[in-house]
């Protein structure tokens, strides 16, 4: 009964949120005066929901990085509105595509000429349950985005990130996770460029990607027609044959798992060898009604997806409370290497996400793959991989 409260709670919005065992509310976040945050995709949907309740809580500096312009300037025309034009002016906004390696670099040693501390850094930027399409670098845009661009990114700011532990403080870094890793094929190693780019269609390229950020729980999953749907998407494929639906729920799957493993591979070669004060976490944030779930759905299932970008739209959580793990992990908890599960339940992940090795070969592959992809002149150009222990 527990788990059934605790699933229902995790996954929708309204009162269902309150039948989890682990309360936690956007209230509870401390002040955060004197804190300089970063957060991907911070302009709309979760993300805007994180970067609006920092800057609540007194975030002194908050750093934006996404692709629109348009995009973030109504997201701070609308935080001055709330919050007051103050407030709204303690954001800025840097052009970054996550996908591109070589602008996430340039990006990063922006933001360590602009400020000499970074206390929280939300990588929540990502390409959600969408058809696989390969990046100028060859990659899949799941992975090269959601994955690896952000571990490119932790890489380059890491040596900001121990600076500001080292004077005493504690710094929390966010995966966007799902729990559609638990879709990722069991037969997943992580061993070359080929296998990261088999599609797997859009949910099982999504969920693999978000394995790269998590660890094992218990699987809950709707079953319609003979396929499982995890339970933060509703069965938009009804009505479509089975091997599509199918290759597309694992595309999804092969992001989220990467999330999950990143985060457990961090807390292992950075939080426990020598930098107690550097967290890394990967969260869920349920089921939220955002551009993803009501626009981008629609890519890969023209008419399939109405039953989750309409159908389902009074069961989803909006942008606030999709945003409540995530803030958990980003402002509170205390231990690295979880999966936090809304509204703080720390989970186990699938069998794949607790893989250590599993998340050695991926990381492996991460590194191998940046430096070919980017031909810098240097290892350190590309992806400063050896402060992050990588090796």
């Amino acid at each position: 009964m527990e788990t059934i409260k605790n699933t229902i709670g995790e996954n929708f919005g309204g009162m269902a949120q309150s039948l989890s065992t682990h309360q936690f509310s956007l209230d509870d976040v401390p002040d955060l005066s004197g804190k300089i945050a970063i957060v991907t995709g911070g302009s709309e949907g979760i993300g805007y929901g994180c970067t609006y309740t920092l800057l609540k809580h007194n975030i002194s500096k908050l750093y934006i990085l996404s692709v629109s312009e348009e995009v973030a300037k109504g997201a701070k025309a609308a935080i001055g509105q709330d919050l007051g034009q103050e407030t709204a002016n303690r954001t800025e906004w840097l052009f970054c595509d996550i996908s591109d390696w070589k602008k996430v670099k340039e990006v990063a040693e922006q933001l360590k000429e602009k400020t000499e501390r970074l206390d929280i850094l939300i990588n929540n930027a990502a390409r959600g349950i969408m058809t696989f399409q390969l990046t100028d670098y060859g990659v899949d845009r799941h992975m090269a985005l959601n994955h690896m661009g952000h571990v490119v990114l932790t890489s380059h700011l890491l040596p900001l990130v121990k600076k500001t532990a080292e004077q005493g403080n504690v710094v929390r870094i966010v995966n966007q996770a799902s729990n559609a890793h638990q879709a990722t094929p069991s037969d997943t190693k992580f061993e070359n460029l080929e296998e990261l780019n088999r599609d797997l269609g859009p949910n099982g390229n999504y969920g693999r990607s978000k394995l790269a950020g998590v660890s094992h729980w218990i699987r809950r999953a709707y079953q319609t027609d003979g396929i499982d749907l995890i339970c933060s998407e509703p069965p938009v494929t009804r009505g479509l044959s089975q091997a599509p639906r199918h290759h597309l729920n694992l595309l999804f799957a092969d992001f989220s798992i990467r999330q999950i493993l990143y985060a457990r591979y961090f807390a292992r070669h950075v939080t426990q060898a020598g930098h107690p004060n550097v967290l890394m976490n990967a969260s869920h944030p349920g089921f939220v009604s955002t551009k993803m779930s009501k626009e981008d759905i629609h890519e890969p299932y023209p008419l399939g997806g109405y039953a989750m970008s309409i159908g389902m739209e009074p069961f989803k959580k909006n942008q606030f409370e999709g945003a409540v793990s995530t803030i958990f992990a980003a402002t509170t908890i205390t231990e690295s290497g979880q999966y936090i599960c809304p509204p703080a339940v720390p989970e186990s992940g699938s069998e794949l996400a607790q893989d250590d090795a599993l998340a050695d070969r991926l990381m492996d592959l991460t590194r191998r793959t940046v430096m070919e992809k980017t031909r810098q002149d240097s290892a350190a150009q590309g992806c400063p991989f050896d402060d992050l222990v990588l090796h």
